[in-house]
């Protein structure tokens, strides 16, 4: 009772005398005063602090729970005592478990019980640090150092069961009706990948909260998880289609490219949109596997429409090369111009000439024209150009113009 006379406890005395009921009573002191605003102010914060650093030199069990409560006091000094006093003994459980509520714009014991539990790296902590992200009053996100110290505690204890455990934690949290909670379980799921890849993977094939899953694999782009997307855009709800298109930008891999083609004639307008938008992310790639997919059916039917048609025989092949070629021979032939046989003089073409040739007196014609085969090359070499021949017929002309007696034909000169 002397502890208590003033009414205030005499903290250092009850530590003397090694007084643990006192010091845990101290440890709830409070001492409520006006403030100059009007607003209650409490004078023992003081005290409650300097009871629970006495309790703490006492033991590591003495007023265990004294001190784990002291993480809730309103002030920011003894909270920060109580979370010296909890690293001290090592125990992390309750420093995990405060995160759910010490604040995180202002004061010191938030930050600092991060840190405890940093350099602890208890792995043993990290399912209690995951739910006291995931439910922590109010609306705050959760941010990188959050996860950032999740994955410290994870890599501690690797070979373990925890990290299923943590997932499987987020997972079920990821369907939860509050908004607030799912959203942070898949923002800690995107944080702590890879380590979350398959579980996200197996929530988007079979979970209770697919779109979400869809969602957080958008984050990860892991290429592991093209395949379970390209699928989630039949999903049959629609959200987990558009979630997927959005996903599937994100990887930005050519091999999705036909899928989103397909996608942009989805009944909902959010999942055209987001894959609209995921055909931009891929730009020239999707353009151009575009514009294959759509030539494609064309020419797989004309592929299939040859080899409907029947073969054609060798032999008849052979003949109607033949053929061909006789009929372009017959064609050369009939293009070349008539010669008169090799035994006519060619009187018939020198008609003209030699009538000409009556009104003057000088010389015979036929002395002063050349032979008859020099008259007919110089024909030939007047008239228009003869198209190419075929061997046949060459060998015809040069006999017609070769002079029979083996002598150089000269041309007529005009």
């Amino acid at each position: 009772m002397g502890l208590f006379r003033s009414g205030k406890p005499n903290v250092k005395a009850a530590a003397r005398r090694g007084d643990v009921a006192a010091l845990v009573a101290a440890v709830g002191y409070q001492n409520l005063m006006p403030g100059p605003d009007g607003r209650a102010v409490d004078g023992g914060a003081a005290v409650r602090r300097e009871a629970i650093l006495a309790v703490g030199e006492m033991g590591p069990e003495v007023g265990a729970e004294a001190v784990a409560a002291a993480l809730s006091d309103h002030s920011d000094h003894v909270r920060v005592a109580a979370i010296h006093v909890l690293y001290a003994r090592g125990q992390t459980t309750p420093l995990a478990a405060a995160l759910a509520w010490l604040p995180r714009h202002h004061g010191h014991s938030r930050p600092l019980a991060m840190r405890a539990l940093a350099e602890l790296s208890q792995p043993d902590s990290a399912p209690g640090l995951t739910a006291a992200l995931v439910f922590a009053r109010g609306d705050d996100p959760v941010d990188e150092n959050d996860a950032t110290l999740l994955v410290l505690l994870l890599k501690a204890d690797e070979g373990s069961d925890t990290a299923a455990e943590v997932v499987e934690q987020l997972l079920l949290a990821l369907a939860d009706e509050d908004d607030t909670v799912s959203e942070r379980a898949e923002d800690l799921l995107a944080l702590i990948a890879p380590t979350s890849i398959e579980g996200l993977i197996a929530e988007l094939q079979a979970g209770a909260a697919p779109h979400r899953a869809a969602a957080a694999l958008a984050r990860i782009k892991d290429t592991r998880a093209l395949e379970p997307l390209m699928e989630g855009l039949r999903h049959r709800d629609a959200r987990v289609r558009a979630e997927s298109a959005k996903a599937l930008g994100e990887l930005r891999d050519p091999a999705a490219v036909e899928a989103l083609i397909h996608a942009t004639r989805d009944p909902d307008h959010e999942v055209r949109a987001r894959a609209g938008s995921a055909l931009d992310e891929l730009g020239m790639v999707a353009l151009v596997v575009g514009v294959s997919t759509l030539v494609r059916p064309t020419l797989l039917e004309a592929v299939a429409d040859v080899a409907r048609r029947p073969a054609i025989p060798e032999q008849a092949t052979g003949a109607a090369g033949q053929t061909g070629a006789d009929e372009t021979a017959g064609e050369g032939n009939a293009a070349a111009p008539a010669q008169p046989p090799a035994a006519d003089s060619g009187t018939g073409p020198r008609k003209p000439r030699r009538a000409r040739s009556r009104s003057k007196p000088d010389g015979p014609t036929k002395a002063r024209n050349g032979s008859g085969a020099d008259a007919l090359k110089a024909s030939a070499d007047a008239s228009a150009p003869v198209p190419p021949a075929e061997p046949a017929t060459a060998d015809l002309l040069e006999r017609l113009v070769a002079p029979d007696d083996g002598s150089k034909s000269t041309r007529p000169h005009y």
